[in-house]
């Protein structure tokens, strides 16, 4: 017949008891986020922030931050979350545009809607210029069949 053994008061844990509910720290100040953003040139925070200032014209940056960079197709797009007094977005570059995150809450989605938004706008840019020269000539065509 085995013995029990009372555990002893020397290895009981001595950590405090929790009770009651878990304690979440407020968020960190806008302001001071930049100085715990890692791998951000200065030059380059600078720059979305002024195209962002530029673009939303009544807001001001309050923290840029580089959140990822993906080569797609032989470009490197960087993807930027930016936070301004009023509104928070995503600036995505190879060309730069911003997305409002209230639209566009994924960074994923909102990266594949920019390659491929961006893919249309230069596939139609590219066919602009011959269909231009089409409809210039069409009227010169017309009257020579006259």
């Amino acid at each position: 017949m085995k013995r029990s053994r009372k555990p002893s008061r020397t290895r009981r844990s001595r950590r405090p008891s929790s009770k009651g509910e878990c304690v979440i720290p407020p968020p960190v100040p806008l302001e001071v986020l930049p100085q715990f953003a890692l791998n951000t040139p200065d030059y380059k925070a600078r720059g979305i922030r002024e195209y962002v200032e530029s673009q939303a014209k009544d807001e001001k940056v309050k923290h840029a931050e580089r959140v990822t960079t993906e080569a797609v197709f032989g470009r490197r797009h960087e993807v930027w979350d930016v936070h301004t007094d009023k509104n928070r977005w995503w600036v995505i570059t190879q060309p730069t545009n911003l997305y409002s995150q209230a639209v566009f809450p994924s960074m994923d989605y909102t990266l594949s809607f920019h390659i491929g938004l961006m893919a249309r706008v230069e596939a139609a840019e590219r066919g602009r210029a011959p269909g231009a020269n089409r409809d210039t000539l069409a009227p010169g065509r017309r009257s020579r069949r006259a």
